[in-house]
């Protein structure tokens, strides 16, 4: 849980940020081109989701072992048993 308090730090980051882009949109293309940009954006929003091999993941990947007493293996090494 410790994470949670900077994905909400960066979230408020972003929303200031889209404010302001948002803002200097309006008064230099006018309002009606700011909200079709707008809607151009929300409607592209799932692209990187479903385009990503995340969207066919079916398992977590397997997390690394911590190296043993002996140090680390290489990859695909078993362990000796004693």
């Amino acid at each position: 849980m410790a994470r949670a308090p900077g994905v909400g730090f960066l979230l408020t980051g972003a929303l200031a940020v889209g404010a302001a882009v948002a803002g200097l949109l309006g008064e230099v293309a006018g309002v009606r081109a700011t909200l079709w940009v707008g809607g151009v954006f929300l409607a592209t929003a799932f692209l990187p989701v479903s385009l990503s091999p995340a969207r066919t993941r079916r398992a977590l990947p397997r997390q690394h072992e911590p190296p043993g007493p002996e140090g680390p293996r290489a990859p695909g090494v078993p362990a000796e048993e004693s």
